[in-house]
């Protein structure tokens, strides 16, 4: 490989570029040096020229141009005389070659992922049916109003991931919720600031896998535990000692930081109870996510995770994915897998039916529903449950039982009205769900009171309240918007390890509240620097 690369490299640094000259064109150049000295392997050494000269941007044909100016090689030139004598070459980078304690740069990574993004830290990696299949992600432990942190030393991480506002469909996130489901490993790496000199900074830690995921202030982080080497799944023993561990969850419990009064979470819960299938619906920040765990947990009355499931769709989201459908194994077959919808019904089913489980959709309107649901669109219905209602689902083993979804099963969706981006929610299934709205409690006394519970100063807590109920008036009044867009109380609910003061709620309002602004008066950027100036003006 040496002898391959290093002609190249020699190429690259004969292309001397003035510091003061085009950035773009060096920066271009300093990746494609690193990108080289990372491949190992003939194979990827092929994939990786041959995407390059297929993608030729702007840059990329500058730098031939004035390589051919200072009469160098030009180097897709180079790189077409070079894919002959590879192309036959079986040689790649195997998951196996990622060793557990070793260090590795990103570049060596973004050539095994194909989808590396080396900023952004979650990475899916989609190779042959015939690969093992595993998600790469990067933590940088760092100080920082959301960074990553230990919870347990090297056995359970608290990773914040990719989010804009209450948007949460990231690619890389999803890869990490549907591991649970498909089994992938997710492999950990830590960015090591200790490592001075060298871009071989990321240490991979281990396999770990996703236990769930929580909501702190307006930020969703997972909750990862590390995994066996050999298995992805959790011990028949650690899953009794984790029984043993569940708590009673009480109305008490779930009113708990929700600024509902008590008869509004009563009636949720009524309802939820008679129709088995609810959505709450509101604009951004009214903490639709949040209750709807907290719902859930109050209709289970026990906080138990495994009779309480969450997923979020998203447009690439299947009926497939949430039922059943066939897909490729190791040996390059088509066999039936089970979706994550038909698992839970199926557990559910084999629990006595005193117990209930509750399973919630995030985004729902995310999806193509009609796609997702099929034929259960039907089953989900409350007088359509049971054995008495089964049918055939679309993909099935011969000879197999009738499917049906268990009485026992309720299910809670949430819905953001403000993003305009998302499908209308048809008729079919308006009917079969009941829909609550969910307003911006920032007026209200309880969420005052949480604010001087978390040591907010008394002045703060009143400009917060009194600034935000301004800005949502603003919205009402806008013939654009309206209620569906008030900004809700949830972007001011700061974390345990936040010191409420001036600094933080400008950060808040300028690096949470401004984007969506901009959303919303998306040709008016003049009305949003006018709007965010009225929010942080010093008095």
């Amino acid at each position: 490989m040496e002898n391959l690369i290093s002609p190249i490299i020699s190429l690259i640094d004969e292309v001397k570029i003035d510091p003061g000259s085009n950035g773009n064109i060096r920066k271009s150049l300093a990746d494609l040096r690193l990108y080289l000295l990372a491949i190992k392997k003939e194979g990827d050494l092929f994939k990786f020229l041959t995407q390059y000269i297929s993608k030729m941007s702007d840059t990329r044909r500058e730098i031939q141009t004035l390589m051919k100016s200072r009469g160098i090689k030009p180097l897709d030139q180079v790189f077409r005389e070079l894919l002959p004598k590879i192309q036959d070459s079986e040689e790649f980078l195997t998951l196996a070659d990622f060793q557990f304690g070793e260090y590795y740069s990103p570049f060596e990574i973004a050539l095994f992922s194909e989808f590396y993004n080396i900023q952004n830290g979650i990475y899916p990696i989609k190779k042959d049916i015939n690969d093992e299949r595993a998600i790469f992600i990067k933590a940088t432990l760092e100080d920082g109003m959301y960074s990553n942190k230990w919870i347990i030393e090297g056995v359970e991480m608290k990773y914040f991931a990719k989010q804009t506002g209450e948007s949460f469909n990231h690619i890389s996130n999803q890869a990490i919720i549907e591991s649970r489901i498909n089994g992938q490993p997710i492999y950990l790496f830590v960015k090591d600031s200790t490592v001075i000199g060298s871009n071989k900074d990321l240490k991979l830690i281990g396999k770990f896998e996703f236990v769930d995921e929580n909501w702190e202030g307006t930020k969703k982080w997972f909750k990862l535990r590390k995994a066996d080497q050999n298995s992805i799944s959790i011990s028949v023993t650690e899953k009794i000692n984790m029984k043993q561990l569940i708590q009673p969850y009480s109305i008490e419990d779930a009113l708990q930081d929700s600024f509902l009064e008590r008869h509004e979470l009563e009636s949720m819960l009524e309802v939820l109870k008679y129709k088995r299938n609810l959505i709450l619906q509101g604009p951004p920040g009214v903490g639709k996510t949040y209750l709807a765990k907290k719902l859930g947990f109050a209709c289970i009355e026990e906080k138990d995770d495994e009779r309480l499931e969450m997923i979020q769709f998203h447009q690439s989201y299947s009926y497939e994915d949430f039922i059943r459908g066939y897909r490729p194994s190791k040996s390059g077959q088509f066999e039936l897998n089970d979706g994550i919808f038909y698992t839970f019904c199926k557990n559910a089913e084999n629990t006595n039916n005193d117990k209930k489980f509750v399973f919630i959709i995030d985004e729902i309107n995310r999806g193509n529903l009609s796609k997702i649901f099929g034929e259960l669109m039907l089953l989900i219905e409350k007088g359509k449950r049971g054995k008495d209602n089964a049918i055939h689902l679309t993909y099935r083993n011969e000879n197999e039982p009738h499917f049906y979804v268990p009485d026992n099963i309720y299910i809670i969706g949430t819905m953001n009205t403000a993003d305009r981006s998302l499908s209308i929610v048809d008729f079919a299934l308006r009917r079969r769900f009941a829909f609550i709205s969910l307003e911006s409690k920032i007026s209200s006394m309880r969420f005052k009171q949480f604010l001087l519970d978390k040591l907010a100063p008394k002045y703060l807590a009143d400009q917060i309240v009194n600034r935000i109920k301004e800005l949502n008036e603003t919205i009402l009044r806008d013939k654009t918007l309206g209620r569906g867009y008030e900004i809700g109380h949830s972007y001011f609910c700061p974390s345990e390890h936040d010191e409420v003061n001036e600094t933080w709620y400008e950060h808040v309002v300028k690096n949470e509240i401004k984007p969506l602004l901009e959303e919303y008066w998306y040709d008016q950027p003049d009305r949003v620097e006018d709007e965010v100036n009225k929010l942080i003006r010093r008095e």
